[in-house]
C-alpha cells in the first residue's frame, strides 16, 4: 500500500510549485507539440484540462509575478525620474526653467513605468498556460479509460473537493507550510485512488503533476524573454522617442 502522507506531504511534489511562484526568466525554451491523439481523447482532455485547472493556485502565482513587475516598474520610475533630473541639473538653463520642469519629471517619469508595465504585462496568462500543458499531458498520459474514469470522478462531489484539498495543500507548500492531511484528506485521496484505479492515481499525482509544473515554468521563461525584447524594442523606439519629445518641450 502506498503512503498517502508521502505522496501529499513529499517536498518533491511542491518544489516546483515554488520554483514558478519566483522564476520570471531562464535560459531554456519548450515546444508545446502533441503527439496525435483520437478525437474522443482530444474531446474528454480539453473538458479535464478546464475542469481541474484549479487544481493549481493559478492567482497565487499570477499575484507573484504582478508583484515583481510592479516592483520593477517602481525602480524603472524611480531611475528615469533620477537619470532625468541629473540631466536637468547639469544644463545651463537658467534656475528658474530648471524648476519647472522638475515638476513635470515625476508625473512623465510615473506614466512610462507604467507603460512599461503594460510592455512587461503583455501575453501573460497562467490560467492559459496550465490549461493548454493539462490538456496536452491527458492527452499524452491517459489512456481513454482512463479519461473517463478521471472525467467522471472530477464532475463529483468528492472530485470537486480533491481539488480544492490539493489546491489548498499546494499553496500551502508555496507558502513555507507544512500542514498535516489529517484523516478526512487520506480518506478523499483513496476515494480518488478507488474511483480511477491505482495506476492512474498514481501516474496523475506523480508524473501529470510535475509535467504540468514543468510545462508552467518553460512558459513562464519563454514569457519572460520576450517581455525583454519587447522592452528592449520600445526602449529603442516608442520609449525613446517619448523621453526625446518630453525634453524638446520641456525646454522650449
Amino acid at each position: 500500500m502506498f503512503d498517502l502522507k508521502v505522496k501529499l506531504n513529499g517536498v518533491q511534489m511542491f518544489k516546483k510549485l515554488v520554483i514558478v511562484s519566483v522564476v520570471i526568466v531562464a535560459l531554456m525554451q519548450i515546444s508545446f507539440a502533441q503527439k496525435a491523439a483520437s478525437p474522443a481523447v482530444k474531446k474528454l482532455a480539453t473538458q479535464l484540462s478546464v475542469n481541474t485547472v484549479d487544481l493549481f493556485p493559478i492567482q497565487i502565482f499570477e499575484n507573484t509575478l504582478r508583484t515583481k513587475n510592479k516592483e520593477a516598474a517602481i525602480e524603472i520610475e524611480a531611475s528615469i525620474n533620477g537619470k532625468l533630473t541629473e540631466q536637468l541639473e547639469q544644463s545651463n538653463l537658467t534656475e528658474e526653467k530648471k524648476s519647472e520642469i522638475k515638476l513635470k519629471i515625476p508625473d512623465f517619469a510615473k506614466s512610462l513605468s507604467q507603460k512599461t508595465l503594460g510592455i512587461m504585462e503583455r501575453d501573460f496568462n497562467v490560467k492559459s498556460w496550465a490549461t493548454k500543458s493539462l490538456e496536452k499531458q491527458y492527452s499524452m498520459q491517459f489512456t481513454l479509460v482512463e479519461l473517463r474514469r478521471l472525467n467522471t470522478f472530477f464532475k463529483t462531489k468528492n472530485g470537486k473537493a480533491f481539488i480544492k484539498a490539493f489546491n489548498e495543500k499546494v499553496s500551502d507548500g508555496i507558502n513555507g507550510k507544512e500542514s498535516e492531511i489529517g484523516a478526512d484528506g487520506e480518506e478523499l485521496f483513496m476515494k480518488f485512488a478507488t474511483a480511477v484505479k491505482m495506476p492512474t492515481f498514481e501516474k496523475f499525482t506523480d508524473k501529470l503533476i510535475t509535467n504540468v509544473m514543468d510545462d508552467i515554468t518553460a512558459s513562464i521563461d519563454n514569457w519572460g524573454k520576450k517581455m525583454l525584447l519587447n522592452i528592449q524594442k520600445e526602449t529603442d523606439g516608442n520609449l525613446k522617442n517619448e523621453i526625446e519629445t518630453f525634453i524638446l518641450e520641456s525646454v522650449k
